[in-house]
């Protein structure tokens, strides 16, 4: 999703290049050419506009959680004072 959000502004032939080499740079070679295998054959799919924006939604909301929750365990931890929240208990 991170490919395909990037490549509508960097073109996805750029995008690609360049994650596919800080792959290669971070794994062996025969697991760089696997995973980028798997990006290619995920980017060939039709793209719809629809999945793109549910999907750039469903990682904001877990995002925001997660630093919620995060923010409410350092609390815990260095006895802060947890601010009231109508969402968080």
């Amino acid at each position: 999703m991170i490919v395909s959000l990037t490549g509508c502004f960097f073109g996805r032939d750029a995008v690609n290049t360049q994650v596919g080499g800080q792959i290669a740079a971070t794994f062996r070679k025969n697991t760089a050419d696997q995973i980028q295998k798997m990006i290619e054959k995920a980017s060939e799919t039709k793209n719809s506009v629809w999945a793109t924006l549910v999907g750039t939604i469903n990682i904001l909301i877990g995002a925001t959680g997660v630093f919620a929750q995060f923010k409410k365990s350092l609390n815990t931890i260095w006895t802060g004072f947890p601010e009231k929240s109508v969402f968080l208990s």
